[in-house]
């Protein structure tokens, strides 16, 4: 449980600072500047999504599984 909640605090941790950077990056441009994009790996994302909320869905008797498609 104690795991779970250091866990948890992490992750609200990880959204503050994604909503710094966005309210960061909405200031840049209101003031005329440039956004910059790097590659992002979806499927990571994807499984840290997954990761997290997989514990959730054993609790409520849930079950989940992700497919992920080549690309032609």
């Amino acid at each position: 449980m104690a795991t779970e909640i250091v866990a948890q605090a992490e992750r609200m941790q990880r959204l503050t600072e994604d909503l710094l950077e966005l309210a960061r990056l909405d200031n840049r441009l209101e003031t005329g500047g440039r956004l910059h994009f790097t590659p992002t790996d979806l499927v990571s994302v994807a499984r840290e999504a997954a990761d997290a909320v997989a514990p959730l869905a054993r609790q409520e008797g849930l079950t989940s599984s992700l497919e992920f498609l080549a690309q032609a």
